[in-house]
């Protein structure tokens, strides 16, 4: 292991990121689908890589970049499709219970087709691959060299919840969090979490 890879390290990424991501109250000029996925490419993707290349640490087996089984991978996908409706439903509860003030779908639905094409690459690519290789593929696979599957899980799945900035967003999204960091530990492939992460993600836009 690289001496400047470590839990501090990794922690001190995770900072950079959620800083990075307030930046985008910023950016507010930016049309929301196109602001989106380049937040995803320059604030997620971008240092990540920048991080593992500062570790000396490789890409491939430091993210377990493997091919899961058809088996495993079309599991995967409906694993994630499958906890959408769950937090849908879940979101629909504590919106109840906490009296969070309804958002109109109306403000975040693409307006032409074009922006639908944007918002879909947005949600269902760019999601998945670049906050998997950030939450599991670094965050996870680093706590689980010092701590067990389960607490690395729960860890990194903490981490995860924080990083969307939504106090109601990280309630619903508990159950596929923790869905997310069993599938990558157990299939030990990130392209199965990613396919999970997309199942899901593809299932909301």
């Amino acid at each position: 292991m690289s001496r400047r890879h470590s839990v501090f390290t990794v922690n001190l990424l995770f900072l950079i990121i959620l800083l990075l991501q307030l930046l985008n109250f910023f950016l507010a000029d930016i049309p929301q689908y196109v602001r989106l996925i380049l937040n995803e490419a320059f604030f997620i993707l971008l240092p990540s890589l920048l991080y593992l290349r500062w570790a000396g640490l490789p890409f491939k087996d430091t993210m377990r970049l493997r091919k899961p089984g058809s088996r495993t991978a079309l599991g995967s996908f409906l694993i994630g499709a499958g906890f959408y409706p769950i937090s849908v439903i879940l979101g629909a509860i504590m919106q109840v219970l906490l009296k969070f003030p309804t958002v109109g779908a109306e403000d975040i639905l693409p307006k032409i087709p074009f922006e639908g094409v944007l918002a879909i690459i947005a949600y269902a690519v760019m999601a998945p691959l670049c906050e998997e290789v950030f939450a599991r593929g670094i965050i996870q696979r680093t706590y689980e060299e010092y701590f067990s599957p389960r607490k690395a899980i729960v860890f990194s799945g903490v981490l995860f919840i924080v990083f969307h900035l939504s106090f109601l967003q990280g309630l619903t999204i508990i159950p596929l969090t923790l869905a997310l960091g069993y599938v990558y530990w157990r299939s030990g492939s990130l392209v199965a979490s990613i396919l999970t992460h997309f199942g899901a993600n593809l299932m909301a836009s």
